[in-house]
This record gives structure tokens, sequence and C-alpha cells, in this order.
């Protein structure tokens, strides 16, 4: 039952995946600053997870079976 949801999740976040990288492709074949820098290349994928990290790790908590510790 457990596997239903994350590979649900596994298969969203590779299209988020595929459509950042032909972004970040287009960017580099343009010369963008941002492009070239490590830092800012992996910065709009890190503020897309961040929050949805807190969301599931909330979700987890709200859902969790108050009989294990």
């Amino acid at each position: 039952m457990l596997t239903s949801p994350v590979g649900i999740g596994a298969a969203l976040s590779i299209f988020v995946f595929v459509w950042y990288d032909n972004y970040l492709a287009r960017a580099q074949k343009r010369h963008a600053p941002w492009a070239t820098q490590e830092e800012y290349r992996h910065l709009p994928l890190a503020c897309i997870g961040g929050p949805l990290y807190l969301v599931a790790l909330f979700w987890l908590a709200w859902l969790a079976n108050r009989q294990y510790h």
C-alpha cells in the first residue's frame, strides 16, 4: 500500500525534473549568468522541494499511528 503513493510521487517528480533540465539547457545555450553558477542552478528545485518536504513531514506526523513511539 505504501509503494503506490511513493510511486505516484516519483512519477510526478520526473516531469518536474525533465522540464527543469530542458529549461536549464536552454539557459546555458543563451549563456544566462545564473546557469553557470552551481548554487544558482540548484536553487529553483530547492525552492520547490523545500516547502513540499515540510508538507510531507506534516502529513506524515498528522497521519501517524499514536500507539507507536
